[in-house]
């Protein structure tokens, strides 16, 4: 692991890959399969560190190119890292891409240019899905990094299409639901700087596991 890798402090990377925690780790990835069909052996690493032929290494290896996935990959991107994306599937966003695209947050630059501010403690009061978090500690920690978080987005060219007073009343009357044009087929604009700026995206690879040092 180099300089850079080491460099993506915890805070700077949840920010970034704060819409949804992404399984990503600081070592090489062994055990990546291929999806064969029915009947047919899957290849699998086993032994320890050491004992493994790598043949793909790179700073981060984040498996899924779901939404957190796709955070994750581009913050490293942009710190400079070498990036490894691992996904099953043969497309990529996961089932981001069909959400209604809409992020929960408050003090970003467009609220700030729209005049629009709302407390922590109004958004904790009326995200009734926060108190289903058993980690109160991070519930709120979501909650006060939702601007950058938004900015990130939008500096990433996430296109936003919120109505004046940036209320969607499908979720709440309170102006903090943000909603992507085109819903969840946006997050394809961040699969695409991913692809554009990765090492190499693995599709229709199946992780089987992670072999850390020291195993």
């Amino acid at each position: 692991m180099n300089d850079i890798a080491k460099g993506l402090d915890r805070r700077t990377f949840v920010t970034g890959a704060g819409l949804s925690l992404a399984a990503a780790g600081m070592a090489a990835l062994a055990g990546c399969a291929p999806q064969t069909g029915a009947g047919e052996e899957k290849m699998a690493a086993t032994g320890a560190a050491d004992d493994i032929a790598w043949d793909k290494e790179a700073d981060l290896v984040v498996v899924g190119m779901g939404a957190g996935g796709l955070g994750a990959a581009l913050q490293a991107i942009d710190a400079g890292a070498s990036v490894i994306v691992v996904e099953k599937a043969k497309t990529p966003c996961g089932d981001a891409q069909y959400s209604h695209g809409v992020i929960m947050g408050s003090g970003s630059r467009m609220d700030d240019e729209k005049g629009v501010h709302v407390s922590m403690e109004e958004i904790e009061a009326e995200a009734w899905y926060l108190n289903e978090i058993p980690n109160m500690a991070f519930a709120h920690y979501v909650v006060e990094q939702a601007g950058d978080l938004l900015n990130w987005l939008e500096d990433h060219d996430m296109p936003f299409s919120n109505p004046d007073d940036l209320i969607n009343i499908t979720y709440s009357e309170l102006p903090i639901y943000h909603e992507f044009e085109g819903w969840g087929a946006a997050f394809h604009v961040l699969a695409d700087q991913v692809e554009a700026g990765t090492q190499e995206v693995m599709y229709d690879t199946r992780a089987t596991r992670l072999v850390q040092d020291g195993e």
